[in-house]
């Protein structure tokens, strides 16, 4: 009996340092896109000969690299070793921000930013997958849960950051701050990861199918990034969208020839896989466009400087914190569909108090604080509900390919949602009623992604014992 408690103990000792280390990596990789927003401006003092649309690469680089490799990464990751592939991982980010810290020209901060894209294109999948190793299968759904919980604090907590360390040492200093945090991810983690070793020994990596996956990814992610500046109906745009046609259909072909292909379609025979995958991709839209906006509506029409816009939106990410162990455990014992669901139902509220309660004039306390709590709460349910589908029917060897394109599927509803936002913006960003049209449509989607998530299965989880906190 002692024996079993102390063996019990030492477990959840384990989980919780591998938690710490997975989730301080994925999310110090989501923080990283909000917080150069933030030095964006400083970017543009620095490098002032160049146009807006050559230092907009500085966060557009960034996107598509981290977007078109996460799947293949994933791929990697169960091949040749996790841990392995996720220390690879902070070691590429960590030198891609160095570069960037100390580049004189902006072409080499962009290659930085490149750099640092493909290192945390390669730590997120790893991470997820490194955490359910040391995680009984009974309680993956929490263990998700907290994982998620990470990547949305690091974006909600990116704009205050951001200016806080711009503030204390200018835009070059967002850079060392993310390479010093890399180090510090690498050093907890080193002696609790565990030490899975490579996959199916005669297993090999299908570099066709890696080529085609990031074509797929890159070309959809740079035609909605930049859609708004070149223009939706531009030949760019356009040849763009049709070469993403052509290569998904190269790669779905070659994933049913391939013996070890880089995307295996058999994962969507699963329910849950391939409904979570789409609600994922559509609450991205909702989810990932939403601090963006808040923060742009703070400064533009209440006057906010950056710092303060950033603690003004802190209460989202502060109550999904909060909200998380609960969902998890309501998640283990009703199932997924019964905590996604009134998520998504409690964040359209949030969204709501919006478009009905804001205006030109400030009241943070009264009308934005609630909105922002609101949004929290329903986010920390519907999220990591969500990503816990999405890996609930993988089996260990290809825990990371799934948890890979998860975050795929949500990293280009995000860059869509941008996008969109842009768009009902318009070139009036001070506008009231753009702002509305902004909440609305990311209501739409909210409500578009709980119906979705509907379709997921009643499944519950069998009795787990409680995961640490």
């Amino acid at each position: 009996m002692n024996a079993t408690t102390s063996t019990s103990r030492a477990a959840r000792r384990r989980w919780r340092w591998v938690l710490l280390s997975t989730g301080l990596g994925s999310w110090l990789v989501t923080a990283s896109v909000s917080t150069i927003n933030v030095a964006f401006p400083e970017l543009q003092h620095r490098f002032s000969s160049y146009s807006l649309r050559s230092l907009s690469w500085v966060v557009t680089s960034y996107t598509i690299a981290f977007g078109a490799l996460l799947i293949p990464s994933g791929r990697i990751a169960d091949r040749y070793g996790r841990r392995l592939v996720f220390n690879y991982g902070l070691a590429l980010f960590a030198a891609g921000a160095l570069l960037s810290a100390l580049s004189p020209t902006l072409p080499l901060v962009i290659a930085g930013r490149v750099l640092q894209g493909v290192g945390g294109a390669v730590v997120v999948p790893a991470s997820l997958g490194l955490l359910l190793e040391v995680s009984e299968d009974r309680d993956r759904l929490r263990s998700v849960t907290w994982w998620s919980v990470s990547n949305t604090v690091g974006g909600a907590s990116g704009p205050t950051l951001g200016a806080l360390v711009v503030n204390a040492g200018g835009w070059r200093g967002t850079f060392f701050f993310a390479a010093v945090a890399a180090a510090i991810t690498w050093l907890i983690g080193r002696n609790h990861l565990p030490r899975s070793g490579p996959g199916t020994a005669d297993a090999t990596i299908d570099v066709a199918g890696v080529a085609l996956t990031a074509l797929v990814i890159a070309a959809i992610t740079l035609a909605v990034s930049e859609g708004h500046t070149w223009g939706w109906t531009s030949g760019a745009i356009v040849g763009l969208f049709v070469s993403a046609v052509v290569a998904s259909a190269a790669l779905v072909r070659r994933s049913q020839r391939h013996p070890q292909p880089i995307l295996p379609l058999d994962l969507f025979h699963h329910r849950m896989f391939s409904v979570s995958i789409v609600a994922l991709t559509v609450f991205g839209i909702a989810g990932g466009g939403l601090q963006l906006l808040n923060v742009l509506f703070l400064r533009n029409l209440w006057g906010y400087s950056a710092l303060r816009a950033g603690i003004a939106v802190t209460p989202a990410p502060a109550f999904a914190t909060l909200c998380a162990p609960m969902s998890g455990r309501l998640g283990q014992r009703f199932g997924a569909r019964a905590v996604a669901v009134p998520g998504a139902i409690v964040l359209a509220i949030g969204l709501a108090w919006y478009l009905l309660q804001l205006d030109a004039t400030p009241n943070y306390w009264m009308d934005f604080f609630p909105g922002s709590a609101i949004t929290g709460v329903g986010v920390a349910m519907i999220f990591p509900m969500l990503s816990a589908a999405a890996v609930h029917d993988a089996d260990l060897p290809r825990l990371s390919l799934a948890s890979g394109t998860a975050r795929t599927a949500n990293q280009l509803g995000t860059a869509t949602g941008i996008a969109l936002l842009f768009s009902a913006l318009g070139d009036a960003p001070n506008a009231l009623s753009h702002f509305r049209d902004g909440w609305r449509l990311l209501l739409i989607m909210t409500a578009l992604a709980g119906l979705l998530a509907t379709g997921l299965s009643p499944h519950r989880a069998p009795p787990a014992t409680e995961v640490p906190t």
